[in-house]
C-alpha cells in the first residue's frame, strides 16, 4: 500500500495523467487494461531494431560449420523473442513501480509521453488506459462508482443543503463533540494554508476552520463551505467520500479527485464512529492546496477523529432522547415510519397510504435522517421504544 508521500506524488502526477481515465469520454470511466494492441506493436518494432553489440546475432550472421540453415535461423528467431519480451516486460515493471519519496526525476527519465502533454499532443487510448495504473484501488472503485452516478469531471455544482427545521440527530451529536476539538485543531493550523472541515454522514459539510483568508476565498469559490454537500453522486471522489465508503482515514491528492475543478487541491479526512451505536457520524477532514500538503495531514485527522470519538464515548455531549427526536418527524414521516415498523416493504406502505413507492423512498430517508438511524430494523427498534413507554 502506498504511502502518504507516494500518494501525494502520485496525485500530482495525474493533473497530467486524468485523460488516462476518460479515454475520450469525460463522461465514461474506463479501468486500467493491459493493452495487447500496443505490446504486439512493440514486439514488432522490436524485432525490425538493430541489435546493440553482444545480442544475439541476426538471422544473415555466418553460421556455425556444419549447422543446418533452418535450424539456425529458428534458434536466432527464439532469442530474439525472448530477449523482446524481457525487455517489455522490464519496462511494464519499470513503469508501474512507485518511485521513492524526493526522488528527483532527471530531464532524460521523462517518456515519450511526458514530452507529448508538454507540448498538447493528445494521447492514444491504449496510452490513457495504460496510464489508469497510477491510480489505487480505492481511488478506481470511487471514480467507478462517480461515473455510474452519471457525474461528469468537466462539470462542477455543488448541491446546497437547505436548514432544515428538523436536523439530524446525529449530525447534532457530531458537531457539538466537534467543535472544541475543531477550535483547538484550528487554532494550530494557523499560517500552515491548510484548513479544516467537519461533514456529516451525507457528506455535507457542517463546519469548518479556516485561519488563511486567502485559502478561505478558495474553498468559498469551491463552495467548500458550511450547508454544501460533497457527496459522491454530487461531485465525484474526494476525501470525504472515500472515508465515508470505507469506513477509514482517506487522503485524496490533485489528480486523483474526480472533478476537474478540484484538482489543485489536496484534500485528508477520517470517519467519527459512534463509539455507542458504532454508526458512522461523518467526518473530520483537512483541505488545502497542492502545495502546502503534508504527510502529516492522515496521522492529524486520525488524532482529531479519536479525539472526537472519546468526547462522545465520555458522555461530554447530550444525546436527544428518543421523543425529542420522535417529535421531529412530521404527520407524513410518522405514518410511514409506522407502517414500515411493521414490516411492510415500501411498495406496501405506498399502497396503504396512496403514495408512489419513490414517495415512501423519499421520506425513509428524512425519517432515517432526523431519527438518527441507518436501517430498518434501528427504526422499529426505536418505534417499539416509544410504544412501550406510552
Amino acid at each position: 500500500m502506498p504511502n502518504a508521500s507516494q500518494i501525494l506524488r502520485n496525485g500530482t502526477r495525474m493533473i497530467r495523467n486524468r485523460d488516462a481515465l476518460f479515454a475520450g469520454d469525460p463522461g465514461g470511466w474506463h479501468p486500467p487494461l493491459a493493452s495487447r494492441e500496443s505490446s504486439a506493436k512493440g514486439e514488432a518494432r522490436a524485432l525490425n531494431e538493430p541489435r546493440a553489440l553482444g545480442e544475439p546475432r541476426a538471422l544473415n550472421e555466418p553460421r556455425a560449420l556444419g549447422e543446418p540453415r533452418a535450424l539456425g535461423e529458428a534458434r536466432a528467431l527464439d532469442e530474439a523473442r525472448a530477449l523482446d519480451e524481457a525487455r517489455a516486460l522490464d519496462e511494464a515493471r519499470a513503469l508501474n513501480e512507485p518511485r521513492a519519496l524526493n526522488e528527483p526525476r532527471a530531464l532524460d527519465e521523462r517518456g515519450a509521453d511526458d514530452e507529448s502533454l508538454a507540448d498538447g499532443e493528445e494521447l492514444t487510448v491504449d496510452e490513457r488506459r495504460a496510464r489508469g495504473s497510477w491510480l489505487r484501488a480505492e481511488i478506481a472503485a470511487s471514480w467507478q462508482r462517480s461515473a455510474a452516478h452519471g457525474v461528469r469531471p468537466d462539470q462542477f455544482c455543488v448541491p446546497y443543503a437547505a436548514p432544515d427545521a428538523a436536523p439530524d440527530a446525529s449530525a447534532d451529536i457530531l458537531r457539538l463533540a466537534a467543535a472544541p476539538v475543531a477550535d483547538a485543531v484550528g487554532a494550530d493550523l494557523t499560517g500552515t494554508g491548510v484548513s479544516l472541515l467537519v461533514s456529516d454522514r451525507e457528506a455535507c459539510i457542517l463546519d469548518r476552520r479556516v485561519p488563511d483568508v486567502g485559502l478561505r476565498n478558495t474553498l468559498d469559490r469551491l463552495s467548500l463551505a458550511p450547508g454544501f454537500c460533497y457527496g459522491e453522486q454530487a461531485v465525484g471522489t474526494t476525501a470525504i467520500s472515500v472515508a465515508l465508503s470505507q469506513r477509514r482515514p482517506a487522503l485524496v491528492a490533485a489528480g486523483e479527485h474526480y472533478a476537474d475543478t478540484l484538482t489543485a487541491m489536496v484534500c485528508a479526512a477520517a470517519p467519527v464512529i459512534d463509539p455507542v451505536a458504532g454508526d458512522v457520524l461523518g467526518t473530520i477532514g483537512l483541505a488545502c492546496r497542492a502545495p502546502e500538503a503534508s504527510t502529516l495531514m492522515i496521522p492529524l485527522v486520525k488524532r482529531a477523529a479519536r479525539d472526537i470519538e472519546q468526547r462522545i464515548a465520555g458522555g461530554l455531549v447530550t444525546r436527544p432522547r428518543e421523543g425529542d427526536r420522535w417529535g421531529r418527524l412530521t404527520a407524513a414521516e410518522r405514518d410511514v415510519a409506522m407502517i414500515i415498523a411493521e414490516g411492510a416493504t415500501n411498495r406496501e406502505a405506498a399502497a396503504r397510504l396512496y403514495l408512489s413507492p419513490h414517495t415512501i423512498d423519499y421520506y425513509l430517508r428524512q425519517i432515517f435522517r432526523k431519527l438518527g438511524v441507518a436501517s430498518r430494523v434501528e427504526l422499529t427498534r426505536l418505534v417499539v421504544t416509544l410504544g412501550a413507554r406510552g
